[in-house]
């Protein structure tokens, strides 16, 4: 009874229910109006058809073309104020002129010589796809460390944490009360006394009700800077959706943390939500840090309003052993460029033995689609790892609708049978691989700022690998039978439900 009393008063339901209520007075309005004049209710059906018009002759995707005209027709005015919402994904002018303002005010040097050093022209092809559409560079004299489990990613960022003299910057979508935020917050309190420069940076949507109230004030109080990205409004707004889904931490400008991992105890199995909790994690020590010391201040100038005063000073020149190349790299969806997706379409495309995928959410686009089946066609090993116990029943849903068309195209879809595997990545060839925090669904791929790395030769693309056939031994295959034998009402049910993909 307690949680939902919580939950009733909490910020994210009110929000939720004033919104609501904004949207069906502007229906209801327009509804009455419409039964009292046929030139209103023409005037309406003419715009419904000119919005699908527009969608149907514009750039967007075949996916989005096909629901949007859908909705747009058969349920006028409110799919407009929800087309609105979330159909477009760019921010607003304003923003957008402060943004390129922040741009031009951080700004790393771009060093393309590596290039000459890759002899792999896939390789070449997603290294230069990557710094030529995006502010980042290649680098070496970088060490990365892999971590397979959010136990041993928490113990190492900790360490690192306590090792801090400088700064610690913090990138969050999620950041929970818990065991995991004592600890850190323990941490970030000593290291504020001790003069250690700390800011925070955490979504506003990701967080709704749960962090305590007052929490940014007992950030302060103990000398710790924070900031919300884009805060939960109480009306319709264009930019609610798009929202920050990067998860980095950056210490001192010498190690950088990133991957799936949010700040919560479920991600450390010491709170238990959907079995065992599976994730990636990655350390970055070396040159590419600066990248992600990069990513971070932008989110942070952008969030507070304020460009920041002399950035160079959180840039090194600090530098580890060569461990192969790696380029640290973010996503922004207020761009038109989908950098996740054609990432990830790189490595599918150009893999010549194998490619390997973890995700707990399947939900790709036609191009993603037909990228893994041509793939697959062509003699390429195809694998992707998914949970078995969902943390989102529809997510599921639309996941499992997809497994019919690739499972028939070769593909080999598995599912982690201890719990719930949250690990973002792709592997290729013994050679590359992405991780981060970006899933294989559209949200990623068109909605949200995600951040990744692109690694090339480490060490830590052998340990991705073995993790995964590891994972592997640890899941269930979905078979063709399977699928064949799911009841019709099963089938019609995720039929049903991959109708929404595009919303997920």
């Amino acid at each position: 009874m307690k949680k939902i009393i919580k939950f009733i008063s909490g910020k994210l339901f009110i929000t939720c229910i004033l919104i609501l209520m904004q949207i069906i007075a502007y229906f209801m309005m327009f509804y009455h109006i419409s039964r009292y004049s046929p030139y209103i209710y023409g005037f309406i059906t003419f715009l419904s058809l000119f919005f699908a018009f527009r969608t149907a002759t514009g750039d967007l995707q075949s996916d989005f073309k096909a629901i949007w005209i859908f909705f747009l027709i058969s349920v006028p005015i409110f799919s407009w104020i929800i087309y609105i919402i979330i159909r477009k994904k760019k921010i607003s002018s304003r923003n957008k002129k402060f943004s390129e303002q922040i741009n031009k005010n951080i700004i790393i040097p771009k060093d393309v010589s590596l290039l000459n050093h890759v002899n792999d022209d896939s390789i070449r092809k997603q290294i230069n796809y990557i710094i030529s559409t995006t502010e980042h560079s290649v680098y070496n004299k970088t060490i990365t460390r892999f971590f397979p489990m959010g136990e041993s990613f928490f113990k190492s960022l900790e360490s690192s944490l306590e090792k801090a003299e400088k700064f610690i910057f913090l990138e969050y979508f999620i950041i929970n009360k818990g065991n995991v935020w004592d600890r850190i917050y323990n941490i970030l309190k000593t290291k504020a006394e001790n003069g250690v420069e700390i800011r925070i940076l955490y979504d506003d949507i990701g967080t709704v009700n749960l962090l305590p109230y007052g929490f940014r004030k007992s950030l302060e109080k103990h000398g710790i800077k924070s900031a919300r990205f884009n805060p939960l409004a109480p009306y319709p707004d264009i930019s609610i959706n798009c929202r920050d889904h990067r998860k980095i931490a950056v210490i001192d400008g010498k190690y950088a943390y990133t991957g799936g991992i949010n700040l919560s105890d479920e991600y450390s199995n010491e709170k238990e939500r959907f079995g065992v909790w599976k994730d990636y994690g990655i350390l970055i020590e070396g040159k590419a840090v600066k990248e992600m010391t990069a990513m971070f201040l932008k989110m942070w100038d952008y969030s507070i309003g304020k460009t920041e005063e002399n950035p160079d000073r959180y840039f090194n020149d600090y530098v580890s052993e060569n461990d192969g190349m790696v380029i640290p790299f973010g996503a922004d969806p207020s761009k038109t460029e989908n950098t996740v997706k054609n990432a990830y379409f790189n490595m599918i495309s150009s893999a010549r033995k194998y490619v390997y995928i973890t995700t707990p959410y399947l939900i790709p686009d036609s191009e993603i689609v037909s990228a893994l089946k041509l793939a697959s066609k062509s003699g390429i090993d195809v694998r992707i790892i998914v949970p078995h116990i969902p943390d989102k029943w529809y997510v599921d849903a639309v996941t499992k609708a997809n497994y019919d068309s690739l499972i028939k195209s070769g593909i080999r879809i598995y599912e982690y049978k201890y719990g719930f595997i949250h690990a973002k990545s792709v592997i290729s060839d013994d050679k590359s691989a992405i991780i981060g925090t970006a899933n294989f669904d559209y949200r990623s791929f068109y909605y949200l700022f995600e951040n990744l790395v692109f690694l090339y030769g480490t060490n830590s693309v052998n340990e991705i690998k073995s993790d995964f056939l590891k994972t592997m031994s640890e899941s269930i295959e979905i078979s063709k039978k399977d699928i064949e034998n799911r009841s019709y009402i099963k089938k019609a049910y995720y039929s049903f439900m991959k109708f929404f993909s595009i919303f997920m």
